[in-house]
């Protein structure tokens, strides 16, 4: 048996959890709350090793019956290292934990739409909320928490440019990102820092041989378990029993009705295409890509579709041994229809969960109940599927909740958003120790939505009869 202390050169306080293991074989144990340890071994004399985080690791020789006092000493080169933070560099022991990567390797063959999605559960203290499920919605990130009642989202830095949006980039596309949580890490780029910063990077060429990549993802989106709804049995005894209704409850005997999630739910279809070139010489590298994604909601279909086509350009060119100049370019298409999925009376599931399932979805010429062809006979302009079927209006439900295959009918919304970003830069290095760099950037962005709305009636509150 040999035991021992192991402490500290900096103040000769001990160490706990450090590792003592004799080499060569896994015969090994830790020092406890107070540095002490023992630790039976099958020979005369054995080398150790003693290491611990952040520590110097020390081997030596130990006669079995020895007790010993092991002095470590702090690593300081480790705790020293440099880290790039932006336009400036830090110390590694003075943001040790306020700086999260994620590779672009964790970000490949993933099934996400948009960049800041890769954030989400990938970075400690980071919270990634996404404002609703419709593709292409915007989702808000949150690293220092909510600091103000206005903009509390992070600034992105996008190769060196400075931008407020990143739904443009193709998660392919992207080399690393670097999350900047607090304000030593985020002191560079000065108050606009103050919500944290994601700095992201993306692909580069490499010399050697040109690559060439293509990757596809084909898949349909199902919704998840939906909550159970009174079929119209169960409605009509409630609303009787209640005295909410005026009906009679057998007449809808082993009747089971309309289940309105049903109906607003479907399956939806999704595709992904990517396609990279890279290469070049020492003089000269390169990156280009394509990408394409298209997709349908489960709440909508192609009436809540998002569709965005991508195009990227690095290049890096050596000029001679000081001289270095090159350019980052993104360009990116999207269109995006929205629906309304949820308010207090607009929304679609509000609506589904609110109208009662007697009502049928649609009804034909021939079978029109009472209150719809007294409206008919008015002149209000009830909506139609088509030349011979009617959207279903309730005789139950009055006021602003409403059949939602309506809401979803006369939804004809759309969004075309046009957005070029790029740096361009040149890094003259004449004499050693000595870097100039200069950089010119753009961000434009064009958005233009467009809306028109169709004549109909399905309430007092809801119609547009002009």
């Amino acid at each position: 048996k040999i035991t021992g202390k192991v402490i500290s050169t900096e103040n000769n306080e001990p160490l706990p959890g450090v590792n003592i293991v004799v080499k060569g074989t896994n015969l090994g144990t830790t020092t406890d709350a107070s540095g002490n340890f023992e630790l039976n071994i099958k020979e005369e004399k054995v080398i150790i090793i003693v290491s611990f985080l952040g520590y110097v690791t020390e081997e030596m020789e130990v006669t079995a019956g020895s007790n010993i006092t092991i002095k470590l000493v702090p690593d300081i080169m480790g705790l020293n290292e440099v880290v790039v933070i932006g336009y400036g560099t830090e110390k590694k022991s003075l943001i040790t934990g306020s700086i999260t990567n994620i590779s672009g390797e964790n970000i490949q063959n993933s099934s996400l739409t948009r960049v800041d999605q890769a954030i989400q559960g990938k970075a400690a203290g980071v919270y990634v909320l996404p404002v609703s499920g419709s593709p292409g919605s915007s989702t808000k990130i949150r690293i220092r928490g909510a600091g103000t009642n206005g903009d509390a989202n992070p600034l992105y830095i996008v190769d060196g440019m400075k931008t407020k949006d990143i739904t443009y980039l193709a998660p392919e596309d992207i080399a690393s990102m670097e999350i900047l949580k607090d304000g030593a890490a985020s002191a560079i780029y000065g108050a606009e820092g103050g919500n944290g910063v994601v700095i992201i990077t993306t692909k580069e060429g490499k010399t050697g041989k040109g690559n060439i990549t293509y990757s596809m993802q084909i898949g349909n989106q199902s919704p998840g378990k939906l909550p159970d709804l009174m079929n119209a049995e169960q409605y009509a005894q409630f609303m009787a029993e209640g005295n909410l209704l005026t009906i009679n409850p057998e007449q809808f005997k082993g009747q089971k009705g309309t289940n309105w999630l049903d109906e607003i739910f479907d399956d939806a279809p999704m595709q992904k295409h990517y396609l990279a070139f890279s290469g070049g010489k020492d003089e000269l590298t390169f990156h280009s890509s394509l990408s394409y994604i298209n997709q349908d909601g489960i709440l909508g279909g192609s009436k809540a579709n998002f569709e965005r086509i991508t195009g990227r350009f690095n290049i890096d060119s050596k000029l001679n041994k000081w001289i270095k100049v090159g350019g980052k370019i993104g360009y990116s298409n999207t269109k995006r229809a929205a629906i309304t999925e949820d308010s207090e009376f607009d929304g679609l599931i509000s609506g589904a969960l609110m109208i009662d399932p007697i009502t049928k979805p649609y009804y034909s010429i021939s079978e029109l109940p009472e209150h719809m062809q007294k409206l008919l006979d008015e002149g209000k302009p009830l909506r139609k599927k088509d030349d011979n079927t009617y959207f279903g209006i309730s005789e139950y439900i009055q006021g602003e909740a409403v059949n939602p295959l309506i809401r979803l009918d006369i939804s004809n919304g759309k969004t075309l958003v046009h957005n070029i970003l790029g740096t361009s830069y040149i890094e003259l290095n004449p004499i050693k120790n000595f870097l100039f760099t200069s950089r010119i950037g753009i961000d434009f962005t064009s958005s233009n939505r467009h809306y028109w709305n169709p004549t109909y009636y399905y309430s007092s509150e809801r119609q547009n009869s002009s």
